[in-house]
């Protein structure tokens, strides 16, 4: 009995040990990635001392406050439509998210929220292309280009304002 026990906790001390860094979950028209607060993240870079794991609850307060108020963020529709990729607010259940969270200064708790594109179309298919998703579950995602197929915003949940939306340009 005894050999077994240790057995069994040898086999789960590294899924314990090494799973503790994202949790992928779902909710609403949306799935994503929590990255928790000792993720080391260097394209973003808050300092790990102010950093924070984003829960559940909280994930899903932005995400509700973003499908109400994406189509007034997304106005202007910055490098979106025809050559640039989908239009965001009309796309939103389409993407794929990555949460971080960090504490500001002044104490406000924010979410930096990474939203990847999850769909090809047939041309794409045909073409050959791939998604540049792969792993989005396990690290970080930065991309460089690709219109609004990648895109950022940040929520602030002390406010319950968004702020510094980025939709990637194209090459």
């Amino acid at each position: 009995m005894t050999k077994l026990l240790y057995i069994s906790v040898l086999a789960i001390f590294p899924l314990i040990a090494c799973g503790q860094e994202v949790s992928v979950i779902s909710g609403k028209g949306y799935e994503g990635a929590v990255f928790n607060s000792e993720y080391e993240l260097y394209q973003v870079n808050p300092h790990p001392d102010s950093r924070f794991t984003p829960s559940k609850k909280e994930v899903d307060e932005l995400e509700s406050n973003l499908r109400n108020e994406i189509k007034a963020i997304n106005v202007g529709r910055p490098n979106q439509g025809k050559h640039y990729g989908p239009i965001i607010h009309k796309n939103l259940n389409k993407y794929l998210r990555q949460y971080i969270g960090f504490i500001t200064p002044e104490g406000h708790r924010v979410v930096y929220v990474n939203f990847l594109w999850n769909r090809l179309s047939f041309i794409q298919k045909i073409k050959g292309y791939s998604l540049s998703t792969d792993g989005w579950r396990d690290r970080w995602i930065q991309v460089s280009d690709g219109g609004s197929e990648y895109w950022q915003i940040k929520y602030n949940l002390t406010t319950g304002e968004f702020f510094d939306f980025y939709v990637n340009g194209i090459a």
